[in-house]
């Protein structure tokens, strides 16, 4: 488990090529309040990505790529409202966004979804998404529909 407790002043984090990486730490990353930006890639075994990523309420930019055992995104993803680009791709396992997850992310502008093979289904909160200027959902061959709430205005 990678943990990152004594990095108090990162603003930012790029986990980058580590298989062996299962997990990281929740309790290290919710000391990380000045964290703007966390990119992970490619990091094939991780399947937890913590709850407490949701108390770092600096992040403006976060990138999940190659994360291919990776099932799902932690519920407290909706906690940053900073966030302003969010980015998943490459994440075969993922089946499904947070329920209510991207709901509160107000500042979030780009959002992309791709190569998600087992993503079946993208909730409807995408519609309370009111900064939303770019969306992107490609190459996910399991995703049944979308919620037509997400296209009205």
């Amino acid at each position: 488990m990678l943990s990152l407790a004594n990095f108090t002043s990162l603003l930012t984090l790029a986990i980058d090529r580590i298989p062996e990486i299962h997990s990281i730490s929740g309790s290290s990353l919710a000391g990380n309040t000045f964290l703007t930006s966390l990119e992970i890639s490619p990091c094939p075994n991780i399947i937890l990505i913590p709850s407490e990523l949701g108390s770092l309420t600096a992040l403006k930019s976060l990138t999940i790529r190659w994360c291919e055992e990776l099932m799902s995104l932690p519920q407290s993803l909706q906690n940053p409202n900073a966030l302003e680009s969010l980015e998943i791709s490459e994440c075969y396992s993922m089946t499904s966004l947070p329920d209510n997850g991207l709901q509160g992310l107000s500042s979030l502008r780009p959002l992309s979804i791709e190569n998600c093979n087992s993503l079946t289904s993208v909730s409807s909160s995408l519609e309370h998404l009111t900064s939303l200027e770019h969306l992107t959902i490609m190459c996910c061959p399991s995703l049944g529909s979308l919620s037509h709430t997400v296209f009205v205005p």
